[in-house]
């Protein structure tokens, strides 16, 4: 089957609520997720279906059944996934369960997503999550992708990814400008069969806490590679080819999205983040366009990615003992 010709469908565990004015014009965060992978469908495929079921994990709503299910996307959150609630520990539980018994289903997590998955999977590894001991990210920032991602990350030869670039790579100088900075070198890698891969991405960022590596020379263990780093934070999404996709940032916020989610969890803090010192504070658009459209590409791709390799289940399974099933 044509994968232009399939319906995808993806499991959305709210992690938690979107604020309230974003809620009443967008929905929970599970649906603007829903929306953004959509229009990347309809970019890209023009036929191909996704449809989503949403569950609210903070009151334990889990799918009953994953026979259907060709992802699970753990959504953003105002809670830290070190926390010592009920939901977060049954929720990391979960993740290990659906990763080691499942593993054609895709899992994605945004900003808390990335954390609890990042720390569900790799805290064997010495991998953690924290507080950034330099406070928020928020606003845009840039995207620096690694070129392990970039070589590793599979091409569909989408006119949808090509047009991307193209956005990206417009943003260069002409040829007859004399700058050679950094700036201006490419913004998207050109591999040996003309394929164009991003080389950084401008996205929204709300969060204070990040995934902390056990040491500066850490190296994740294959097949983890990680996918990039601001200039605030080391490790901005991970992935593993087939499995596994998260991003710190939100290519699912705009910047309507962003100032609301801002201005509540200011008031949550205590403190104005607007007035906040750390990177982009106060600063939902930034000298660059945020590449939303391009960053949905790349996980429109992940979710279409056709696992090949033999799996095998791993021994270190039965160390979880009995994971709980919702």
């Amino acid at each position: 089957m044509a994968l232009e010709d399939r319906c995808l469908h993806v499991a959305m565990l709210n992690a938690d609520t979107s604020v309230p004015n974003v809620y009443a014009n967008l929905g929970t965060f599970g649906d603007i997720l829903h929306q953004k992978l959509l229009a990347a469908a309809h970019r890209t495929y023009g036929h191909l279906s996704i449809v989503h079921s949403v569950y609210n994990v903070v009151k334990g709503e889990y799918p009953v059944s994953l026979d259907q299910l060709d992802a699970v996307f753990i959504t953003a959150s105002a809670a830290s996934s070190y926390g010592d609630e009920a939901w977060i520990k049954r929720l990391e539980d979960y993740i290990v369960m659906v990763y080691m018994t499942n593993p054609e289903i895709k899992l994605f997590g945004s900003c808390f997503g990335h954390h609890i998955i990042c720390q569900a999977l790799l805290k064997d590894h010495g991998v953690r999550v924290a507080r950034h001991p330099n406070g928020w990210e928020i606003g845009v920032s840039q995207v620096e992708f690694t070129d392990e991602f970039r070589e590793t990350f599979p091409d569909l030869q989408s006119a949808a990814v090509k047009n991307s670039c193209l956005r990206l790579l417009n943003r260069l100088p002409s040829p007859e400008s004399d700058h050679t900075d950094d700036e201006d070198k490419p913004s998207c890698h050109v591999g040996s069969a003309g394929r164009m891969v991003p080389r950084k991405a401008y996205l929204q960022f709300v969060h204070a806490d990040e995934v902390v590596l056990p040491s500066p020379e850490f190296l994740l263990p294959e097949p983890w590679v990680l996918l990039g780093s601001t200039e605030h934070c080391k490790i901005s999404g991970i992935y593993q080819p087939g499995r596994v996709l998260t991003l710190q940032g939100h290519f699912e916020f705009d910047t309507f999205e962003n100032r609301e989610t801002m201005r509540i969890f200011g008031a949550d803090e205590g403190s104005n983040l607007a007035e906040d010192n750390s990177p982009g504070a106060g600063q939902t658009s930034g000298p660059e366009s945020e590449d939303g459209d391009t960053v949905a590409d790349i996980v429109l791709r992940f979710l279409a990615e056709q696992w090949t390799d033999t799996w095998v289940r791993s021994d270190k399974f039965s160390e979880h003992g009995d994971l709980p099933t919702p």
